[in-house]
């Protein structure tokens, strides 16, 4: 289990990575922010609650591909962030490299 300081309703129903991914963003910017941009990649209604639309969404997309969605979501949301407070833009590149280190690797054939 990944070492968090917030609560996500319904989080352990979600497939292990998008677990941790969810929880870490949910450690940084609130767990409500955190499931809205799974949503959004989701293409869901964004309400902030992890519900049977949510979860059946994540279950009917290709694992990879919500992982894939979900990192560019996180992305989206904090460069709207940097933007609207410019003084963060210190925090940006840490912010993105931990959005795109939940992305799967690649399997050499």
């Amino acid at each position: 289990m990944v070492k968090t300081h917030v609560h996500v309703p319904k989080v352990d129903e979600l497939p292990i990575p998008i677990r941790v991914a969810v929880l870490d963003f949910a450690d940084t910017f609130g767990p409500v922010t955190a499931v809205k941009s799974l949503q959004r990649s989701l293409g869901v209604t964004a309400d902030g609650v992890l519900g049977p639309s949510t979860m059946a969404a994540v279950r009917m997309t290709f694992l990879p591909r919500v992982q894939d969605e979900y990192a560019k979501a996180r992305i989206r949301y904090l460069t709207a962030l940097v933007v609207a407070q410019p003084v963060k833009t210190r925090f940006l590149t840490e912010w993105v490299n931990r959005a795109l280190a939940f992305l799967p690797i690649p399997r050499e054939e």
